[in-house]
């Protein structure tokens, strides 16, 4: 099957049309014309893989990882740079435009590294030919595990003492972990700051050697090593609930902005360290000077909230997870910081009871992928906070919750940062104001014969209208079909737009199931 490739989708696949059917192609840029085989088939889509490229973007980028195509993980470093950046920033604009009716040009900061810039991995263990331990990774959708050599997205420090740790793990014999057992070596974690690593060894229930312990301790660079045990089957974290120090220093020190910080083992931090310093950076000088009070939501080890200390009398930093909660407190001390204190909880309730006592001028939140939970949300609504400052890394959630707090929110501001070069993913940085305050809200009053009547017809094309109902309902949709499902909801068409040639003219009936897409688009878009 011969096909274009329109566009990229979410997971980095070229999407084409048959038949105004989406067509998922792995490993497919825009523009490019392909030999497809399909592989699957719904009511909805087809998935298919290329058979041979008949014309070739140049765009296109060879000098890639060889086992990219099976592992997943790095979904569109087929395309050279300045293409991941526009696939990045068209994925985000179509989000906020799909979910929350934003139509916004944004603005995308490259990372400084494309290779090589993950400062942490965690991988599976397992072995090769049931004879060699081996780091890996899990073949994309599958549990399978794919053995590699290296990974061009680890930072080559990183890459050095992976393949060290293997050399020594290989001459004391170690095995990978056996379920039915429950003992062995699960997962390999380790991470790099300021010249340092951190490195956990997640096993089954069993002692490690001391003499292997002491040989890992001796690999250059390599200050801290902790195991974790965790038999569990169904958990998705890969730290077990026991964390035992075996060796070097409990923490990982690291400075950041002028910020001094120290990250325990479970903590997170940004993986990509010179983009992070851009990215905290930025969020800061977004602030006003001399606010009273500002909250920092899901903050982690407390960076932000230690940065934003010169922008306010008062910071709270909350967060769920205890161990961060203890490394900021020490944060604050070690940068002799008075002004910012740290409360370990959920951060909705949280700031439920501060508001009680207080306004709250800004608030920061880089909330998991998922985005602000219900609780969250309603909280900041009826909080009554001024200023948000949203820190994202999934554009889909940061588009939905943007379109729930729209009714209360304007959107300043929005700006994203290649935090994850050879994916589709991407962090973004966007400001809300409440629209009673917002620097660009203006009320008016206009008569109502100064209203365009077309205005509604305005928040969508009839091609945006068509591609939404083929996404949402699996069918296409024509323009007559629009245009007379316009007239019949009493949305005015233009002059002669699809209109029939005379009064006597028949077309056929819109499908009634067509008409309730286009009805449910109408809404979507806010037409109605």
């Amino acid at each position: 099957m011969k096909l274009e490739i329109i566009k990229t989708g979410m997971d980095g696949d070229g999407i084409a049309y048959d038949h105004h059917k989406p067509v998922f192609v792995k490993n497919a840029l825009p523009g490019e014309i392909v030999d497809v085989k399909i592989i699957h088939e719904s009511n909805g889509h087809k998935t298919g893989t290329v058979n041979n490229y008949l014309k070739i973007s140049e765009d296109r980028s060879f000098d890639i990882c060889r086992y990219s195509k099976y592992c997943g993980g790095c979904s569109i470093d087929h395309a050279k740079y300045d293409l991941q950046l526009k696939i990045k920033t068209d994925l985000l604009k179509e989000s906020l435009r799909k979910y929350a009716g934003i139509i916004e040009d944004i603005d995308i900061v490259p990372s400084p590294e494309v290779n090589h810039y993950r400062n942490s991995f965690k991988l599976p263990l397992c072995m090769n030919n049931k004879v060699e331990l081996v780091t890996a990774l899990y073949e994309e959708q599958t549990n399978h595990f794919v053995y590699f050599d290296e990974c061009l997205n680890h930072e080559e420090i990183l890459e050095k003492c992976r393949i060290e740790f293997l050399d020594i793990a290989g001459r004391y014999h170690l095995k990978a972990y056996d379920r039915y057992d429950k003992k062995g070596l699960r997962y390999l974690y380790m991470r790099h700051l300021s010249n340092g690593i951190q490195v956990c060894i997640v096993t089954g229930e069993e002692t490690l050697d001391k003499k292997f312990v002491y040989d890992i301790a001796h690999i250059d660079k390599v200050i801290s090593i902790y195991q974790s045990i965790n038999t569990s089957r169904s958990s998705m974290n890969i730290f077990g609930r026991k964390m035992i120090h075996l060796s070097g220093s409990k923490t990982l020190r690291f400075e950041v902005n002028d910020i001094k910080a120290n990250l325990s083992i479970r903590s997170f931090y940004q993986m990509n360290t010179l983009q992070a310093k851009d990215l905290y950076g930025h969020v800061i000088d977004l602030m006003d000077d001399n606010q009273d009070t500002v909250v920092e939501a899901y903050c982690g080890v407390g960076i932000m909230s230690l940065m934003a200390s010169k922008k306010a009398k008062e910071v709270t930093g909350i967060e769920i997870i205890e161990d961060a909660i203890i490394n900021a407190e020490k944060n604050a001390k070690l940068n002799n910081i008075n002004n910012v204190r740290f409360v370990c909880g959920d951060s909705g309730e949280t700031i439920k009871r501060l508001f009680k006592k207080k306004n709250i001028d800004t608030l920061i939140v880089d909330p998991p992928r998922g985005g602000l939970d219900e609780m969250m949300l309603e909280t900041i609504i009826r909080s009554k906070i001024r200023n948000i400052i949203y820190v994202s890394c999934n554009d889909v959630t940061l588009a939905k919750n943007i379109e729930v707090l729209s009714k209360y929110y304007h959107m300043e501001s929005i700006k994203a940062f290649d935090m994850f070069p050879n994916t589709t993913h991407v962090e973004t940085v966007c400001v809300l104001s409440k629209l009673s305050e917002a620097k660009h809200h203006i009320s008016v009053q206009v008569d109502m014969d100064e209203l365009d009547l077309y205005a509604a017809e305005s928040k969508a094309t009839y091609e945006e209208i068509q591609e939404w109902v083929q996404e949402k309902y699996g069918f296409h949709v024509t323009h007559l079909n629009i245009a007379k499902t316009k007239r019949k909801c009493g949305i005015i068409e233009r002059q002669n737009y699809n209109l029939p040639k005379s009064e006597n003219s028949r077309s056929p009936e819109t499908p009634k199931e067509k008409e309730e897409a286009i009805i449910d688009a109408f809404l979507h878009f806010k037409m109605m």
